[in-house]
């Protein structure tokens, strides 16, 4: 019997909020193409959205690899906090599956900066536990941070229902015997979600 469902955050309970959209902020401040940014990006932001490194040491890499120096002032590159706003259906659909007493939880990937944002704004507090990648040294999809998602909620594979937009997060979960839903949209989500609860 399900008792857990899990959300991931951008793509999922906000619409915004994917990777992409800071590359493209790098590669607009760097000056250089999208495939270029993308490719510097990822070999930093690794690291970072798991808080191996700090933002400073985020930037100092960033320098290296492009050969510039950038301004603390134009280093606002992450993706604006009201991008991440929750959509309304999915947060009345959380509140219904915790009347319902479902366990809900978000399992997210962010950047230090972005998890201090959302966590000032509230949005965290509807759940009951929030795992954030640049919090707990781990990052989807490394298979440990679903192990760690198990022992911290506390529910089994077989009780757990996870969502993500991106199909290479939902693959470890399915490997571990965790249920999975792909996000495309809200309804969908939600219909899907209720299928499982079925």
């Amino acid at each position: 019997m399900i008792k857990s469902i899990v959300f991931d955050w951008g793509g999922v309970v906000s619409p915004a909020g994917t990777p992409d959209e800071v590359v493209t902020s790098l590669s607009r401040l760097l000056n250089v193409d999208e495939q270029k940014a993308k490719m510097g990006f990822a070999q930093h932001a690794e690291e970072f959205k798991r808080g191996k490194i700090s933002e400073q040491e985020f930037w100092d890499q960033i320098q290296r690899e492009f050969n510039v120096f950038i301004k603390d002032t134009d280093r606002s590159i992450w993706t604006p906090v009201n991008f991440f706003q929750p959509n309304e259906r999915i947060v009345a659909f959380v509140k219904e599956l915790k009347s319902e007493n479902y366990d809900v939880s978000v399992l997210s990937n962010t950047f230090p900066p972005t998890a201090s944002d959302i966590r000032n704004t509230g949005w965290y507090d509807l759940f009951n536990t929030v795992i954030l990648s640049s919090e707990v040294g781990l990052a989807k999809p490394d298979l440990d941070i679903y192990r760690l998602l198990l022992n911290t909620t506390g529910f089994k594979a077989g009780e757990t229902i996870f969502i993500d937009d991106q199909e290479k997060c939902l693959k470890p979960a399915k490997t571990m015997g965790i249920h999975t839903v792909l996000a495309i949209d809200a309804e969908q989500i939600i219909n899907d979600t209720r299928v499982l609860l079925s």
